[in-house]
């Protein structure tokens, strides 16, 4: 092999290094760029739960490797500015799309287009009977509703009245959870389940209707707030602890879990909206990835009580310690 030879074979091996290195970095960038894009659409951006559930995503997107985009309206009653950000999520491009509908009836057509479009779809938090999608992340609000039943009978026993507070023209979860509590007690109590006043108004038709409860019936066993809000109202209704009235309420909330330690709620039915955000981002990767995945997984809650508050378990669930 002559000089020129040698030297052509020497550029040649020096061509093909540089271009192993470039096709390498290459291959990289396209590896960062191709990372999933998932478009998480909330009911608000305000609110405890709402901030516990977008922790839970963020855990997810970092341990699956998928970026994500955070949404949500100013209130969680603005139907269509909910709308608007599904269809603008649709328009700038998106692998996929979790969603908590403020109302399945009013966005039926929205996430139906989104079917059409091959977008994949995941609900979570909140469901609905009459408009049921295929995938969703969260409590099973009817076996929430019987976990409720049972803390009851372990309070008050096989028989007695109570009373059960929910804002039930918000979704069908709360009507779900009073469906369970009720279908509970009948199966296996005597327990007298009291007709209450419309909480059309909030906490302060809940106040007005616990402190109506007391007067109107004295023998009352227990008072069941089926949701945070209901719950509050109850909480705000006592002032100082009425002897021999047990307190059953629902939330996560700091200010809700306050209450527990002082002595108003005596045993409190927690969400886990942490493992709700990351469930719904494992199972949406898996859902883009063609890998199975149960179509509706149910986080349950825990109960908790004065004796239990400070257990390291439930510390982690209360502040979204991994």
């Amino acid at each position: 092999m002559n000089i020129d030879q040698k030297n052509g074979t020497i550029w040649l091996a020096a061509g093909l290094i540089i271009l192993l290195i470039i096709m390498f970095r290459l291959n990289i960038n396209l590896e960062q760029t191709e990372k999933k894009q998932i478009t998480i659409i909330t009911k608000s951006k305000y609110g405890e739960n709402w901030e516990t559930i977008s922790n839970g995503i963020r855990a997810g997107a970092n341990e699956f490797g998928v970026n994500i985009k955070l949404l949500a309206p100013d209130s969680n009653k603005d139907i269509d500015a909910q709308k608007t950000l599904i269809q603008a999520a649709t328009i700038n491009g998106t692998d996929a799309i979790i969603i908590a509908p403020i109302d399945y009836h009013m966005l039926d057509e929205t996430i139906s287009d989104l079917n059409k479009d091959k977008i994949p779809v995941i609900t979570m938090v909140s469901v609905s009977e009459k408009y049921p999608y295929k995938y969703y992340i969260g409590l099973d609000h009817y076996e929430t509703g019987r976990k409720i039943g049972q803390v009851i009978m372990k309070e008050i026993g096989s028989e007695g009245s109570i009373a059960l507070m929910g804002m039930m023209e918000l979704s069908d979860d709360i009507v779900l959870r009073e469906r369970g509590v009720r279908d509970y007690l009948k199966e296996f109590t005597s327990i007298t389940v009291l007709e209450t006043g419309e909480n059309s108004m909030g906490e302060f038709s809940v106040v007005t209707n616990t402190k109506d409860l007391l007067k109107t019936h004295p023998q009352i066993n227990a008072i069941i707030g089926l949701d945070e809000e209901a719950t509050r109202g109850i909480c705000l209704a006592f002032k100082a602890k009425k002897p021999g009235v047990i307190v059953v309420g629902f939330g996560s909330s700091h200010d809700i879990v306050n209450q527990v330690e002082l002595g108003i709620i005596d045993e409190l039915v927690v969400p886990n909206y942490f493992g709700i955000g990351y469930m719904a981002i494992k199972n949406t990767v898996d859902y883009m990835n063609q890998k199975d995945f149960d179509r509706n997984t149910y986080i349950d809650p825990m109960v908790i009580d004065l004796d239990s508050i400070y257990d390291e378990d439930i510390q982690k669930v209360l502040f979204s310690i991994q």
